[in-house]
This record gives structure tokens, sequence and C-alpha cells, in this order.
């Protein structure tokens, strides 16, 4: 196998280095984070009581047989010991990985050792499968599968959050700074805790208890696409909401009642649900891309049609106390069921939209037939 090695093809191969790190090849067991399992390496290379090994496997990373496994047990890493590294370890070519294998400057290069600074922890450029109180991370990837009870104390700057959801019960006196996020779960409460040019797809607050609820804690920069802050106590509309690029907004079961007129302002945005909050006056969607309104559970006794956007599909008015609908959008869902229209209407309406659910508020034969 290493007589076959092509040692002309690179310029720079350091053929004495890679043979005096040649080893009797063995078996051994390492872990592979993405599929969460143990698989069969054969070590061939290695540094003694180093960092690093080159090895051969059939369940390399990307089905590339040849890669760097990196020993963290000697690098006194709390979480893993034996990683079979990512995709960029891996290779068809075993002068590919040894290029890198002799170019890196480990663990300098890829990881600083674990430091400890007024009672706090910092971790640089780690992979890393758990998330502790009072530490500092910088650049670190996170694959975190279980719920966080309790974090507090901690900021991560220019880290990466790996998987769908990430989910935490209590965040208290935190900082995130140009980290990105799949999905981010707050369960508990939110206090004093800073977002800070960061990506996230999902930013889930739902019952949470939120200190600051004018949502100064976000910063303009950052970049949130989905927001739910449903049940969260709101009495007033964040006008932080107004400067983030969102896509979806939840801001159901609350104490809402009123939304600014400068909602038009969030271009991007394509759903909205308010439902169950004290809203008096219909909010005005006219000059957005929003296709999904939720209204229901208001204090409604009016319906603007022109307030609608124009690319309105799906309408949910449900549980209002309106008594006339007009509409020339071209919906496939509408809800009215549970208003003060009469027969008349309710009849138009179902002429006009067939689909339509209509059930009148007051209807004494529900639940006789």
């Amino acid at each position: 196998m290493i007589d076959e090695i092509e040692f002309s093809r690179y310029e720079n191969f350091d053929r004495d280095r890679f043979l005096d790190s040649l080893c009797e090849p063995r078996l051994e067991y390492w872990y592979c984070i993405y599929r969460q399992k143990l698989y069969p390496c054969w070590i061939i290379s290695s540094k003694g009581k180093s960092d690093l090994c080159i090895a051969y496997s059939d369940f390399g990373i990307c089905k590339a047989p040849w890669g760097i496994l990196i020993n963290w047990e000697l690098l006194n890493h709390s979480l893993r010991k034996k990683d079979m590294g990512g995709d960029d370890t891996w290779g068809i070519s075993i002068n590919d990985v040894f290029d890198l294998y002799i170019d890196w400057d480990f663990p300098i290069r890829f990881t600083t050792k674990t430091s400890l600074d007024n009672n706090s922890i910092s971790e640089k450029k780690k992979n890393i499968t758990e998330i502790r109180s009072h530490s500092n991370y910088c650049a670190c990837t996170f694959y975190i599968t279980n719920v966080v009870e309790d974090l507090q104390e901690s900021t991560f700057e220019n880290c990466s959050f790996r998987g769908d959801d990430l989910s935490i019960l209590m965040v208290k006196n935190c900082k995130f700074i140009n980290c990105n996020f799949n999905n981010l779960n707050v369960l508990g409460q939110w206090s004093n805790s800073k977002i800070i040019g960061c990506h996230i797809q999902f930013l889930n607050l739902c019952s949470a208890y939120i200190e600051d609820q004018s949502l100064g804690w976000v910063c303009d920069k950052s970049k949130i696409q989905f927001l739910d802050l449903s049940q969260t106590r709101l009495k007033n509309f964040p006008q932080k909401l107004l400067r983030l690029p969102l896509i979806k907004l939840n801001l159901a079961l609350n104490d809402l009642e009123e939304i600014p007129k400068e909602i038009i302002n969030l271009e991007d945005l394509q759903e909205l649900y308010l439902c169950g909050n004290k809203l008096r006056d219909f909010p005005n969607t006219s000059s957005i891309n929003l296709h999904t309104l939720a209204i229901c559970g208001n204090h409604l006794e009016h319906f603007c049609s022109n307030r609608l956007s124009p690319n309105i599909k799906h309408l949910d008015i449900s549980h209002n106390r309106i008594r006339d609908f007009t509409c020339k959008r071209k919906l496939s869902f509408l809800d009215i069921s549970g208003n003060l229209m009469s027969k008349d209407v309710i009849n138009r309406i179902s002429l006009q939209y067939p689909f339509a659910i209509t059930k009148p508020f007051f209807d004494w034969n529900w639940g006789m037939e």
C-alpha cells in the first residue's frame, strides 16, 4: 500500500516525514459526529503521542477512504476522545490527506487550549456537544441534542450551532455575536441577553418570559427569518421588529391593541399571525408580500379589504365582531366563522368562496345533530 503512493505528484511532499510517521497498521474504532456512531478505521500513520493520525476506512466522510483522525483525549478535551473529523479532513487520495497532515500546525492552528480567566472557561475553534455556563466560546461548532436547562454568563462569538434545534430553558446574561442557528428555542426565560449580528432561521420565544419586551436586545444587523413571540404577554408592538428581515411573524395570544402602520415596511413578510389579541382596527398590509394573515379572536368590527396584501391567499378573520365582508382577492382559504354576519352575507360569501368556513357566532344547533 505504501509503495503505491505517488510522492512525485506533490512538489513539497515531505516524503521522509511521512515515512518516519508510518506505524504498524492497527484497527481502532473512532467516533463520527455526523452519524453519531463508532466506525472501524485502519491507522497507518501517526506521530507517536500526537493528536493526529492518518487512517483508511470504508466509512469515511463523504465516502472518501482516507482521512485524518483527531485524538481529543491528548488535548485534554472534555467532550470526545477519538473523532473522525469532518468532510474537509477526508479525501480520495492519501496524498491529498497527507498535504493537510503536514500543513496543519495542530493544535495551535485549529484548537486553542482551554483556559481559565476570572473563573470562566474559554474555548476556541472546537467541536462541542455540551454548552456550559460561565464560558466564552469563539469560532466553535456546536452539536447539541439535549435541552440546555440553564445558561448563564456565557458569550458566543462567531459560533455555528448545527442540527435542527437548539432548545434552552433559561438564558440569562449571555451574548450571541455573529453566530449562526437553524432553530433557537427559548422555553422559559430570556433575561439580560443580547443577539448581535446573528443569522437565525427560526427564533422561537413562544410562552417565554422576556424581560425586555421592546426587543432592544436584538441588534439591527441580526437576520431573523421566522420569529415566534406568541404568549409572551406583549402589550405593545416592538418597534425593533420593523428593522428585521422577517418572513414569518407570530404575535398571537398577547395583549396587543394596535399594529403600527409602519408594518408595511416589512417587505419580505409572508405570514403574519395576530390571533387572540385585543385589536380593534384592521392592520394595513396592502403593500407587502403577505400571503397568510390570521387575525381571529380579536375585537374587529369592520373588515377593510383595501388594507389586504394583493398577494393574500390564506385569510382567517374568525371570531371577531364583523357584520359584513366584501373582498376581491383570489383566496385559497377563508375562515369567517364566529362573527356577527347575517345569513344573507354568509350566503353571498359562500357563493364567491365555496370553500369558506362560515359557521355563525350564534348557532344553537352546534352539537345537537
